[in-house]
């Protein structure tokens, strides 16, 4: 099973793809911030991000950019 988060700047969200992106929507209209929506197999020790959202909507990233899971569980929590 794949692992999706929205990383905020001071929260997380985890759950599936659609759910990930509906809760990005309503921070990134609430906050005003960008909401990156990142991805994992449980076995790596990488998250990709895939996409980024925003008051104006959601833009998939042509070349995903890796995080480290111990990065994001430092900053998240797990």
């Amino acid at each position: 099973m794949i692992v999706t988060k929205a990383l905020a700047k001071d929260t997380a969200y985890t759950g599936n793809w659609c759910n990930c992106i509906r809760w990005a929507k309503a921070h990134a209209n609430r906050t005003n911030t960008p909401v990156a929506i990142a991805r994992a197999r449980p076995e790596s020790r990488t998250y990709q991000v895939l996409a980024e959202v925003t008051a104006e909507g959601v833009r998939m990233l042509p070349s995903p950019l890796e995080l480290k899971v111990k990065q994001v569980s430092r900053f998240y929590g797990s």
